[in-house]
């Protein structure tokens, strides 16, 4: 059975797997060295291209055989380079997202050492990996630089301007495709080991639902109406029916949501904002902002500040007018006037 993935995983898969796969299908070049060497056999006299084609079979079967044995070692490294990326991201990200639990602990020189040292770790293993390609491109250009001195020496016909610039027209459209196809090599066998890595990925074991749902309790119900206490929410039931409606109604408030919504049920949309919005010193976000109070804040609240997200937190908290709110560190991320202002607003007479 194979393992269960990590969950930072996919960014790696989703993105530079299906990239490098893509890339690998250059290998449809064939087709345009076919045309070019067919064109090719138009101006010279057939001797002479017989000629050429087994100096270029030696030298091309030479290059051959060495990118056959780089490529030995491309999906190998393509692995170690791709895990690395997987590593240094996943940690990037979980440390992005404790950053505030890591100053508090003290730890945040650690954990930017160890990410650090991550990404020198992914340098070394993409280094091996580039070195590859960079032997594969010195070895594909070399039957362009060696093409038209080796036909132009082995041809027997005389030779005009038009027959000259014609014919170097032909070799970049043989020796091109060719070039590209050295280069392609490498990259094919690294689309095969993304998609290696895709396959494994797909072919994990799926998460299991620790989940227990309880049996079915409904009873018989014979209202078709309710309305709730803050007057915003309703509850609609047919007679005969289990299924109920909710209207207007929001559960909890979410990180990816907008800045003042989605906090709890049946609260208005914007009909706090002109009271909490200028306690909490957000006036000037609201303005700044495009959509205001409608921002979407992004997951975890990427798309603010960490000043923004705590004057966020206590505006939600306001937002609900509940009786009793408890504050832990509502002012860490904030400068000395915001502070202050906020402090005054909110705790002031």
């Amino acid at each position: 059975m194979p393992e269960v993935p990590n969950r930072k995983e996919y960014l790696t898969l989703t993105w530079n797997g299906a990239i490098i796969t893509y890339v690998g299908l250059q290998i449809a070049l064939l087709i345009q060295v076919g045309m070019g060497s067919f064109r090719i056999t138009r101006i010279f006299v057939a001797s002479s291209v017989i000629n050429l084609v087994a100096a270029l079979a030696m030298v091309l079967g030479q290059h051959f055989t060495l990118l056959g044995i780089l490529v030995n070692f491309t999906g190998d490294f393509q692995r170690a380079w791709m895990i690395g990326v997987q590593k240094r991201v996943g940690l990037t990200a979980t440390v992005i997202a404790g950053m505030k639990n890591l100053k508090l602990s003290g730890m945040a020189s650690t954990g930017s050492s160890f990410v650090q040292k991550l990404r020198v770790e992914e340098f070394v293993a993409g280094a091996r990996f580039r070195k590859i390609f960079i032997v594969a491109a010195m070895l594909g250009f070399t039957p362009m630089l060696i093409s038209p001195p080796l036909t132009l020496a082995f041809t027997r016909a005389s030779l005009d301007a038009s027959k000259v610039f014609t014919s170097l027209a032909f070799f970049m459209l043989l020796t091109n495709p060719i070039s590209q196809i050295f280069t392609s090599i490498p990259e094919l066998v690294s689309g095969i080991a993304c998609i290696g890595r895709i396959q494994a990925f797909l072919e994990c074991e799926t998460r299991h639902d620790f989940r227990q749902f309880l049996p079915d309790r409904r009873k018989n119900l014979n209202f078709t109406e309710i309305e709730a206490e803050t007057g915003s929410s309703e509850i609609e039931m047919a007679p005969e029916s289990t299924m109920i409606s909710i209207k207007n109604g929001n559960f909890g408030w979410k990180g990816n949501v907008f800045v003042l919504q989605d906090i709890n049920t049946g609260i208005k949309k914007s009909s706090s904002t002109m009271v909490v919005g200028p306690a909490t010193a957000l006036s000037v976000d609201f303005v700044k902002l495009i959509q205001g109070d409608e921002t979407n804040v992004g997951s975890d609240g990427i798309a603010l500040s960490g000043g923004q997200k705590q004057r966020v937190s206590l505006a939600r908290a306001l937002y609900l007018e509940s009786d009793l709110v408890i504050l832990d560190d509502v002012f860490s991320g904030l400068d000395a006037d915001t502070e202050l202002q906020v402090f005054q607003r909110v705790f002031g007479p």
